[in-house]
């Protein structure tokens, strides 16, 4: 099946569009974070960033293994096999609180992931070789590239514009993707 050469040009544009946004989110939650977060204490800033994202990430993960089994219900199974549409068997009101509940949930856990990025890379910088930015970022990069294929995780190492997920188709009544030139690949 060939693609046609619009579609290739609508999903490249899509994917820089989409690494401006995750970019500009990023960015100004670091940048925030670097003037609000003890400024003047950069030792204090980097390892209260560290402990928030991981603080962040413990109660997700112990949230998501308690919650999960509670939140999907029975009745939610035929759904997560695809025989149901999630938003035709919701209600408005339900669909708007899920709708709310999936955008502070990914907020939130982005706000944790910013930080204990944010945590990690200042400790890389002031423990790691700090008097040789060079050196230190070599080690940091062989470290990753020597660590990630060790775990099997190379796949992880890269990011948008080359990964991206969109959001669930049903979960939201507009499909923005739609709205802006983008076809939705039919399955």
């Amino acid at each position: 099946m060939a693609i046609g050469a619009g579609k290739v040009f609508k999903r490249i544009i899509w994917q820089l569009w989409l690494s401006v946004i995750v970019l500009a989110y990023w960015r100004g939650v670091w940048d925030l974070t670097d003037q609000k977060l003890f400024p003047k204490n950069i030792v204090a800033s980097t390892w209260t960033s560290f402990a928030i994202g991981l603080g962040g990430f413990v109660l997700y993960a112990a949230f998501t293994q308690v919650c999960f089994g509670k939140c999907v219900s029975s009745s939610n199974d035929e759904r997560i096999g695809g025989s149901v549409d999630v938003a035709e068997s919701r209600s408005r009101f339900d669909r708007l609180v899920t709708i709310i509940a999936y955008l502070l949930h990914f907020h939130l856990v982005s706000l944790f992931a910013i930080q204990a990025w944010r945590g990690l890379w200042y400790v890389q910088q002031l423990y790691i070789l700090p008097d040789d930015p060079q050196m230190s970022s070599l080690i940091s990069i062989a470290f990753g590239v020597v660590c990630s294929t060790i775990f099997s995780v190379v796949s992880s190492i890269h990011a948008a514009p080359y990964t991206s997920t969109d959001d669930f188709k049903g979960w939201f009544e507009l499909d923005l993707t739609d709205v802006l030139f983008l076809e939705k690949d039919n399955p």
